[in-house]
């Protein structure tokens, strides 16, 4: 069996919308049901969608929500602060969903890192029950910019450390694909590594030069103080990136290679696109 009917929370986000839409896309659209605070939320009209107003801070008012629906999956995509979620987890249970998608889209966590958060989330999900199916890129094509500049590209120590990179659209095809795709118990406590580029960050930074012609900044990770704000984010990012952290395989011990890359092996035909492809149409 595969999974139909759908909850999706966050739809104010790039990934969310992202999501929403390749559902909307397949051949037999399954049925979703928009969880927001919103009143009027920015969500495309169709037969399909129902749009649930939610209290996201109580987790009895959201499994009221969820309740009575047929929903067996509730795929989150909220950004910010991520133990935000934790309601969601709670409610996920009372409401009986089959399956939580947490809102990670993004590096492999590791303890007193500022992705902590993420693995606070994974242990409430295992304390509560509920099977998750975990979607990992590093970072997105889109964000790419936002992380190493435009003007300035910053590389640290030489930019030798690997990254793996994918665009919006392929990880919304493939978490879209493998959960209307695959059996639930294919599905249940797997991790999905997905990649559509790996890259240096030395060669990133080439490939926004010849894009943008920016100026590239070499810096030691001395230069870069880990503050508490966004700033202090990023260059976390790039330290983490050099420190071999960057790739969605790291964490598989030595060897780390895309031959490690599961999801192309789940779905032979998802050939995402590279990032120089990507950049020469941005």
């Amino acid at each position: 069996m595969t999974f139909k009917t759908f909850a999706i929370a966050g739809i104010s986000g790039k990934i969310s919308k992202t999501i929403l839409q390749t559902f909307l896309d397949l051949p037999t659209v399954p049925r979703i049901y928009v969880l927001t605070r919103q009143d009027n939320p920015d969500v495309p009209s169709h037969p399909n969608i129902s749009i649930v107003k939610v209290d996201y801070s109580s987790p009895d008012t959201i499994a009221a929500s969820l309740q009575g629906k047929g929903i067996e999956v509730l795929v989150s995509t909220i950004g910010g602060n991520l133990l935000a979620q934790e309601p969601l987890v709670k409610a996920a249970k009372k409401a009986g969903i089959k399956l939580y998608v947490p809102s990670e889209y993004g590096s492999i966590p590791k303890e007193n890192t500022p992705l902590a958060s993420k693995i606070t989330i994974r242990k409430l999900a295992e304390a509560e029950g509920i099977p998750t199916a975990i979607y990992l890129n590093s970072l997105f094509y889109e964000y790419v910019p936002l992380i190493f500049g435009k003007e300035k590209v910053t590389v640290l120590n030489g930019g030798n450390g690997i990254l793996s990179v994918t665009s919006f659209v392929d990880v919304a095809r493939f978490v879209a694909w493998s959960l209307t795709t695959l059996p639930e118990e294919e599905l249940y406590n797997s991790t999905w590594r997905l990649e559509g580029d790996r890259l240096s960050a030395k060669q990133i930074a080439e490939l926004l030069k010849n894009k943008y012609g920016s100026e590239i900044v070499h810096v030691k990770k001395e230069d870069l103080p880990l503050t508490q704000d966004f700033p202090g984010f990023i260059n976390f990012f790039h330290i983490y990136i050099d420190e071999g952290c960057g790739t969605t395989t790291f964490d598989l011990g030595p060897g780390d290679s895309s031959d490690r890359i599961n999801a192309v092996k789940a779905w032979p035909e998802w050939k995402p696109k590279k990032f120089a492809e990507y950049l020469s149409s941005a």
